[in-house]
């Protein structure tokens, strides 16, 4: 299992869909949009990390691509 990110448009319509994880079970459970237009989604891993089950932050642009952004 990894975690997901789906853009919609207004219409519902897919923008852009994103997988992130490793080899082990991955889930965000929240999302915000940040001052740029991108993305920061939180959950869980157990896929990095210490061990057993670990926080799990992904910072997006808009796009939802992963850095590094331009300032």
């Amino acid at each position: 299992m990894d975690g997901y990110v789906l853009k919609l448009d207004a219409n519902g319509n897919k923008v852009w869909g994103k997988t992130f994880g490793g080899n082990k079970d991955d889930l965000f459970y929240s999302v915000e949009q940040t001052k740029d237009g991108g993305y920061v989604f939180a959950g869980w891993t157990q896929s990095f990390g210490a061990g057993q089950t670990d926080v799990y932050i992904i910072k997006t642009d808009a796009e939802g691509n992963t850095g590094p952004y331009p300032k």
